[in-house]
């Protein structure tokens, strides 16, 4: 296995599913190197999606447009695979964009290499096979969130599900995917760092 592959390969084991010595070869294989430098666009609207990343190092955010503004949708960073689903598995045009909020190093995988590569290897079946349930869990939970809870108690998730996101993300793009104002979540923000002080 290649050096500079060690790092993500472990990543992904630890994150998603175990790899034999061979699966990791061929994973390797398939995986190109990338570098998206800060505001960079990875994925844009009309896309067909068929490329999908590992992000070894930094984080992006996925939104749409709405009264032509970007709402947030999703924040993936380290361990994390980019994937937009819908166009992924049927090749459709994109409703979503995908910019990097840091430098970002990753690895590109090209959907029909990897179909090739998986035909014959299990735990690759597997590995996009968990990647898609990963997505589809977060997708269900923000659903949730959005439906059933109010401002404080959708920050409160977050900081429970993806405190990197809160250290990292700019607190727009947090705003807009909590559906809230960012001046109310600052206050959220100031409210709970108060109760926890006080305790």
């Amino acid at each position: 296995m290649k050096p500079n592959y060690v790092k993500a390969i472990a990543l992904i084991e630890r994150n998603f599913c175990p790899l034999n010595e061979e699966e990791k070869y061929t994973l390797c294989g398939i995986m190109h190197p990338v570098r998206f430098n800060k505001h960079k666009i990875i994925i844009k609207q009309g896309d067909i999606a068929t490329t999908f990343y590992f992000i070894e190092k930094g984080m992006c955010h996925t939104y749409m447009m709405k009264n032509n503004k970007p709402c947030t949708l999703q924040f993936d960073y380290d361990g994390h695979f980019i994937i937009l689903m819908e166009s992924f598995l049927f090749e459709m045009p994109s409703e979503l964009t995908v910019a990097a909020l840091e430098s970002m190093r990753c690895y590109a995988i090209e959907k029909a290499e990897f179909e090739q590569a998986a035909h014959t290897r299990v735990n690759l079946q597997l590995l996009l096979r968990k990647v898609i349930e990963q997505n589809i869990l977060r997708l269900t939970r923000y659903r949730r969130l959005m439906r059933n809870e109010n401002s404080a108690q959708r920050y409160q998730i977050m900081c429970q599900y993806h405190p990197e996101v809160i250290r990292r993300a700019p607190l727009v793009h947090i705003a807009s995917m909590l559906h809230m104002a960012p001046a109310t979540l600052s206050r959220t923000r100031k409210a709970q760092w108060e109760s926890q002080e006080a305790l």
